[in-house]
C-alpha cells in the first residue's frame, strides 16, 4: 500500500474512532502549532456532526454546507483562543450555534423605511392628497359620532381618538369597566350601521 493511501486510510480510521479527551487535546495542541494532519483529523471527526446540527437549524442543504464551511473557517481563525480545560466539541458547537444565529439575524434584519416612502408619498402632490383624505375622514368620524347616543359617542371618542384604556375611560365617566365595554360595543355596532 503506497504511503499516501495508507495515510488517507489511517486518517479516515482515526476520524471514525471516538477520541479520548487527552488525545483530542493533543490533536488540538498540534493543530494550534500548525500541524496539518491534526487539523485534518479534527475536521474529518466533526464535519458530519456539525453539518447535521446546522442542517437541522436551517433545513436547506446548500445553506447548511455554506454555514458549515464558515464554522470551520472560524474554528481555524480562533483555534489559538481554545483553552485546553474545556471540551473541543463543546467549543466547536458553540461556534456553530453562533454562526447559525448570525445567519438568521442577517436574513431577517428589518429594513427601515422613511414614513413618506412607506406611505407611498413621493411628492408634495401626494402629501396634499393624503392630508385632504385625513380631513375627509375626520369630518366623517365627527358626523358618525354626532348621530350616536351621547354616552356611546363619548366612549368611542375617549377610547379611539384619545387612546384611553377601558379602565381610564371608566374612571373619567364614573362608570364601571363592564358598562364602558357595553357602551363601546353598542357604539361600534351603531357606527357600522351608519356607514
Amino acid at each position: 500500500m503506497p504511503l499516501k493511501k495508507w495515510y488517507e486510510h489511517r486518517l479516515v480510521k482515526l476520524a471514525q474512532m471516538p477520541l479520548k479527551k487527552w488525545y483530542e487535546h493533543r490533536l488540538v495542541k498540534l493543530a494550534q502549532q500548525g500541524n496539518q494532519a491534526a487539523l485534518e483529523i479534527l475536521y474529518e471527526k466533526y464535519v458530519r456532526r456539525v453539518f447535521g446540527f446546522v442542517l437541522k437549524k436551517v433545513s436547506h442543504v446548500p445553506t447548511a454546507e455554506d454555514i458549515t464551511s464558515e464554522v470551520f473557517l472560524k474554528m481555524l481563525r480562533r483555534l489559538d483562543q481554545f483553552g485546553l480545560e474545556s471540551k473541543f466539541s463543546s467549543w466547536l458547537f458553540a461556534i456553530a450555534k453562533n454562526t447559525v444565529a448570525d445567519f438568521w439575524r442577517k436574513r431577517y434584519r428589518v429594513r427601515e423605511l422613511p414614513l413618506d416612502e412607506f406611505m407611498g408619498i413621493t411628492d408634495v402632490k401626494d402629501f396634499d392628497e393624503c392630508e385632504q383624505a385625513d380631513k375627509q375622514v375626520t369630518v366623517q368620524v365627527k358626523e358618525i359620532l354626532s348621530k350616536l347616543p351621547p354616552k356611546q359617542a363619548l366612549v368611542l371618542k375617549l377610547r379611539f381618538l384619545q387612546d384611553y384604556s377601558i379602565k381610564d375611560a371608566a374612571a373619567e365617566l364614573g362608570e364601571s369597566e363592564a358598562n364602558i365595554k357595553i357602551l363601546q360595543y353598542r357604539g361600534l355596532r351603531k357606527a357600522a350601521e351608519i356607514l
